[in-house]
């Protein structure tokens, strides 16, 4: 769960909400967080300009791509 998944990237629960719902951004210090605890490929090298994720279509806030955008969230019955 959200809970679990903050403590193993040792953040707090509001942030992932946060990034989940379209409130916020996920950072690349973040991504790189999750990229290792998961091992799997979040960013690419144009992804990143001086310490920032790129700014492109996506990241507009009238087209926004959150972490819920990507993630496969089971749900209690």
């Amino acid at each position: 769960n959200q809970d679990q998944f903050a403590r193993k990237l040792n953040e707090k629960p509001s942030l992932l909400r946060r990034i989940e719902t379209g409130r916020a951004k996920p950072t690349v210090k973040l991504a790189k967080k999750i990229e290792e605890a998961y091992k799997i490929k979040l960013l690419q090298k144009g992804d990143m300009i001086e310490g920032s994720i790129q700014r492109d279509k996506y990241m507009k806030k009238s087209i926004r791509t959150s972490l819920g955008d990507i993630a496969f969230i089971k749900k209690k019955k």
